[in-house]
């Protein structure tokens, strides 16, 4: 206390130093109080809102699903006999990029469609970022029965070829990133992309349309192809890899519990198969077939939030 203030000090009368000292201590401890009910009220008001959140939009989950695949493309056929005799030319007609000729013994396109049903499961993660926007990842693996096959004869000389094409999908898996928006707290709206894998296969050949006699068209071209025999045939199987995008929505029917309607546009590129002679058929004759792994997705699924 300074030294005026004691000697201004009379009975009854606390210290004026002392009653200075007091106000402020008082101000302090008001002051400080009232910043922790504001800090409190606040922890608790984000305390509340992380628990809805948790409840019902945060979280780890794991789920099912089921749907369908399908793909509206075509087979793409190239070729012609890679050592330029002219026979070869004929048997394919030249069906390459060069316009082919009038009379075509193969057509150049052949639709092909695989679809069929799907089902697998998701696992993810989603997370409620702002009051209406959620973020998360989804991992899923799907097991496919995509499958179609095709057969036409030729279109000029039908009693000479017949080609068939096979194309098909047994599985596929997705890793995608998820965004969505809150309709309200039970409906999600939500786009998702990302990266996916799947087994893919085609097969193609080119057989003889006759069931009797025998044709030769040239000793080195295309030798031996017999009526209802193989003439040509090849094959290709393997993991494809490509993206996957597409969104869906999502309806909360309890804290932990949701069912889901989406749709993924999914491409696992284009492959290539060569279509080269088959015994007892010899020659350097060959046809390539070209498909697109690209599938549209429709699916429903059920999540359970852990």
């Amino acid at each position: 206390m300074p030294l005026w203030g004691l000697l201004q000090w009379r009975p009854g009368k606390p210290p004026i130093g002392l009653n200075c000292i007091g106000g402020s201590m008082r101000f302090s401890v008001v002051a400080r109080s009232s910043a922790l009910a504001g800090a409190a009220l606040l922890i608790a008001s984000s305390s509340a809102w992380a628990q809805t959140s948790k409840d019902r939009w945060t979280g780890f989950y794991a789920g099912i699903n089921a749907g369908y695949a399908w793909n509206s493309g075509s087979a793409r056929l190239t070729g012609d006999d890679p050592n330029g005799a002219g026979v070869g030319s004929a048997i394919l007609n030249v069906i390459a990029d060069d316009g082919g000729a009038s009379g075509e013994y193969v057509p150049r396109s052949l639709s092909l469609g695989p679809a069929g049903v799907i089902g697998g499961g998701q696992l993810g993660y989603l997370t409620r970022v702002a009051p209406r926007i959620a973020l998360g990842i989804e991992a899923d693996l799907q097991f496919a029965s995509a499958d179609d096959h095709a057969s036409m004869n030729a279109t000029g000389y039908p009693e000479l070829f017949r080609l068939t094409t096979r194309q098909n999908l047994a599985w596929f898996g997705t890793l995608r990133g998820k965004l969505g928006y809150l309709i309200s707290d039970s409906l999600l709206v939500y786009g998702s992309g990302g990266l996916a894998i799947g087994k893919t296969t085609i097969e193609a050949d080119l057989a003889s349309a006759s069931g009797a006699g025998w044709l030769i068209l040239g000793a080195t071209i295309l030798d031996g192809c017999r009526g209802g025999e193989g003439c040509l045939a090849g094959s290709s199987s393997g993991t494809s890899t490509g993206w996957a995008l597409g969104g869906g929505f999502e309806w909360a029917l309890t804290n932990t519990i949701s069912v889901k309607a989406e749709y993924l546009r999914l491409d696992l590129g284009s492959d290539t198969v060569r279509m080269t002679t088959v015994a007892p058929t010899t020659g350097t004759a060959f046809i390539d077939a070209t498909v697109k792994h690209a599938y549209d997705i429709a699916r429903v699924g059920l999540n359970v939030r852990f």
